[in-house]
């Protein structure tokens, strides 16, 4: 009689995090996992709290809060569920972000930028908000971060993640262009728009509309690296991309990241 193989069960990752989220101790700017172990082993983070000049250099300029990574997870309600200074009300959630930044200061001192990107919502049941999230910019400009990314969603997210597939120019483009104009309403910063921008002509409005005041992209750039030279030069098509993120997949697979579409087209040739 053939033995017929059960289907894995799927790991529940969020509730893992939440349990994470809830129980893990803070020691200044570092929480003592596994993230923060990395950091240390490579050069970047120092036992005490303090950051090394590598971690300055490679990071000073972008402390990543958003699309559900760790300091992302601290903002959300939907993975912090801490009952101490770090969680509970969103100005609690906030504090592990202003002690990075007041940590990042007293190394790099108040001339040298230092922007975060964040998370508008997380577009998950609980998760964090715009009302929170702008809450969260408030105490972070007063607390003198020079400039704010906004991004939006985690990995469970579905749908609605960060990385989002089937983008058609100018239908589905910046999608989270309504909580930077948000932003842009409520706080004084210089504010950095990311997810999904394609065409020059929307890139142009955006920031013309005093929506945002910078375009950011990230996956057009693995298919074409000299999109600005070629903007620059007069050529305003849109970005080649497909937004089907398959160079994510040889990622994955430890061979880097590259665009798959690019690398077929040109094996042809």
């Amino acid at each position: 009689m053939k033995k017929t193989q059960e289907t894995p069960r799927k790991k529940d990752n969020t509730k893992q995090a939440v349990l994470h989220m809830a129980f893990e101790p803070i020691n200044g700017m570092i929480i003592k996992n596994r993230f923060v172990r990395s950091a240390t082993w490579e050069g970047m983070a120092k036992d005490d709290g303090t950051c090394t000049k590598r971690l300055i250099d490679l990071m000073g300029k972008l402390a990543k809060g958003g699309v559900g990574y760790l300091l992302s997870q601290f903002l959300s309600p939907a993975f912090n569920k801490r009952q101490d200074q770090y969680g509970g009300s969103i100005e609690n959630r906030v504090n592990i972000l202003i002690e990075i930044l007041s940590n990042i200061r007293a190394r790099v001192g108040n001339n040298y930028p230092v922007l975060l990107k964040m998370n508008s919502r997380d577009f998950l049941e609980g998760g964090l908000e715009l009302d929170d999230s702008l809450k969260a910019g408030v105490i972070l400009k007063n607390a003198g971060i020079d400039a704010i990314e906004l991004s939006g969603g985690t990995i469970a997210s579905g749908k609605e993640g960060p990385v989002r597939t089937g983008i058609v120019s100018g239908k589905n483009e910046a999608y989270f262009k309504d909580a930077a104009f948000a932003f842009k309403e409520k706080i004084d910063l210089p504010i950095m728009l990311v997810g999904g921008i394609r065409s020059f002509s929307l890139a142009q409005q955006l920031v013309n509309d005093n929506i945002t005041d910078y375009i950011s992209m990230s996956r057009p750039f693995i298919r074409e690296p000299d999109l600005i030279k070629r903007r620059k030069a007069g050529n305003h098509n849109q970005a080649a991309c497909l937004s089907d993120s398959k160079c994510f997949i040889p990622a994955m697979n430890g061979k880097g990241i590259y665009c798959v579409v690019e690398k077929k087209k040109s094996r042809k040739k």
